[in-house]
């Protein structure tokens, strides 16, 4: 996979990541909100931005397929010195501290009860790792079962390399 590196608004970016998975939050009954920490007209960032969609997609599409009916969903932005930070918390199911090893391996689900009242084939989470460490950051989480789950991903701005 080869980054296609753009400098591009993290607001519009944002807003349109939303707005992808808003439909879904309303059928499962999941308050979706945004905490937009950055200056608007300063919010320029590089780095390929349909990637950092698609990981801020399967992040906030697993948020809203494990959390239930009347829990929320928050997507949080915010810079840091010369790196963007993403997180996604849930007031979801939590993952067991003993499994949370296995969330970023590929086909990995945690276990056969999950497996049964969750669709999925466990690649989500591993590509999104892949993605965030073709930008050269990094991804972690926070989870306690019944309470809820924290991914949080650093992205260094990137630079534009001259192919000529």
């Amino acid at each position: 996979t080869v980054l296609n590196i753009n400098e591009f608004s993290l607001t519009q970016l944002a807003h349109q990541t939303l707005q992808t998975v808003k439909e879904k939050a309303i059928q499962r009954g999941v308050q979706l909100s945004m905490d937009l920490q950055v200056i608007p007209g300063r919010d320029r960032f590089r780095a390929d931005p349909k990637r950092l969609k698609q990981i801020l997609l399967n992040l906030l599409t697993n948020a809203i397929k494990f959390t239930p009916e009347t829990g929320k969903v928050i997507l949080r932005i915010w810079i840091e010195g010369n790196t963007a930070v993403f997180q996604v918390e849930d007031t979801g199911i939590g993952i067991p501290e003993h499994q949370q090893h296995l969330l970023f391996q590929k086909f990995q689900q945690l276990d056969t009860s999950y497996r049964r009242e969750y669709e999925g084939i466990g690649l989500g989470l591993a590509l999104t790792k892949q993605l965030v460490e073709l930008h050269r950051g990094g991804i972690e989480v926070e989870s306690t079962v019944g309470v809820g789950s924290i991914f949080t991903v650093w992205l260094p701005c990137q630079t534009v390399t001259s192919t000529t």
